[in-house]
């Protein structure tokens, strides 16, 4: 375990109680002025030097009372000279108003003297405990109705941990810093689970950090136990135009043959152990078993499937399952098509999705057969062996199967046939 000494710098804000008191010393204060004390305000000094003052600034017929060391004293001076575990009172017209307690803050140290991460912690998959060891001394100070109470004072517990960025799909560092009260010689906390290995860092206390004094710092290096793992699938587009549906911006679908890019993307760990499971959801015994992160799969047939990736080492597991759908078949044919070089409708295509076996020929009005083919991506560009071919009427009959199946269970069959116009 190692400890180290942290100084940490921060601007001072100066508070003030209704706006009635002000603090002026050459040394680190704190004007706290929450009701939570029972008092108008304390007033914490990092040791109280001889210029320390504590100013009083409103208005009225007003005096301070203050008793030391069993003797009370008044002053109607604006200012004071504080000193500590003394309580000031501010009498308005004679009656007791205002309450200022000071504490001299040096007096009353807190170290930190180790951390301990997941000791014992039968649930490291889901939490992370922290333990700080700590060796506070109490802060006491007298409120409005004279009873003494006690500062809360509190440790930061600061780590990293590996935050998921949806928006590029990536893993990147996410510092957290959490506030702990202290209760007795400890500080507890018991967090989501860390996700990646480093260190715990603990110091504090409150006052310290906040008059930018030098701090403790206790530090442990933290191996990450818990897995977790956000699956992207992500459809790989084919280049033919006249496809539809290739890809989803909102769900992993698409024509089929489908393919898809399925990756685990585990948290950043180096113990990990990543499994992907594919099955149509029709039959999910007949499943497909991958033991790589990344998995490049085809799905050749219409239907709606399952990809579930489970990412574990010898302590923790993670399962996480993507819907995957390829949609049916579909062919639509043009009725006009125009061969002019504009990039508009320049060629005779069909538009299609989930075709697993096609074939097309195209005659002309006299049975002469221009153009065939066995891709549904190509079309006739309106050429015979390479010249313009006329403007007219063309006929074509389609031969066609689906990738998916019809009640009878066979492929969805295609038999189309019609006229197009050539126009230029």
């Amino acid at each position: 375990m190692k400890k180290y000494s942290l100084l940490i710098f921060s601007m001072m804000v100066m508070f003030a109680a209704n706006a009635q008191f002000t603090i002026t010393s050459s040394s680190e204060r704190l004007l706290l002025s929450d009701q939570q004390y029972n008092i108008d305000a304390i007033a914490l000094f990092n040791s109280i030097p001889p210029d320390a003052e504590l100013n009083y600034t409103g208005g009225g017929n007003f005096m301070w009372s203050y008793t030391i060391a069993g003797e009370t004293y008044t002053s109607t001076q604006m200012s004071v000279m504080p000193e500590n575990g003394v309580l000031y009172t501010i009498m308005i017209n004679g009656v007791a108003t205002y309450y200022v307690y000071v504490i001299d803050y040096s007096l009353y140290p807190v170290t930190c003297s180790g951390v301990t991460v997941d000791a014992d912690n039968p649930d490291v998959c889901v939490v992370t405990d922290i333990d700080v060891a700590v060796n506070p001394t109490d802060i006491t100070y007298t409120d409005r109705n004279g009873n003494v109470r006690s500062l809360q004072r509190s440790f930061y517990v600061a780590y990293t941990t590996a935050g998921w960025d949806a928006a590029n799909s990536t893993w990147v560092d996410s510092a957290v810093t959490v506030s702990i009260p202290i209760a007795g010689n400890h500080v507890r906390v018991q967090v989501p689970a860390i996700l990646q290995d480093g260190l715990v860092a603990a110091y504090g206390d409150n006052f310290a950090v906040d008059m930018g004094l030098p701090i403790d710092t206790c530090y442990a290096d933290f191996y990450a136990t818990a897995v977790q793992a956000h699956p992207t699938g992500t459809v790989i587009e084919r280049d033919a135009k006249n496809e539809k549906d290739r890809s989803s911006q909102t769900a992993i679908q698409g024509s089929a043959p489908l393919v898809v890019q399925l990756k685990a993307n585990p948290n950043p760990l180096s113990n990990v152990f990543v499994e992907w499971f594919i099955w149509n959801i029709n039959d999910s015994n007949a499943f497909l078993r991958f033991a790589d992160e990344t998995v490049n799969y085809t799905f050749e047939e219409t239907g709606d499937y399952k990809a579930k990736v489970v990412v574990r080492n010898d302590k923790c597991s993670y399962t996480e399952t993507l819907n995957i759908k390829t949609l049916e078949s579909f062919i639509e044919v043009p009725n006009v098509f125009t061969p002019n070089d504009d990039g508009i409708n320049d060629e005779f295509r069909v538009a299609y999705k989930s075709i697993k076996e096609y074939h097309i020929w195209i005659y002309n009005r006299w049975g002469r057969l221009v153009y065939k083919s066995t891709d549904p991506a190509k079309g006739w560009d309106g050429r015979i062996n390479g010249k313009p071919a006329s403007v007219g009427t063309y006929y074509y009959i389609i031969n066609a199967y689906g990738e998916d199946t019809n009640d009878k269970g066979k492929r969805v069959h295609y038999k189309l046939s019609g006229d197009c116009n050539l126009l230029r």
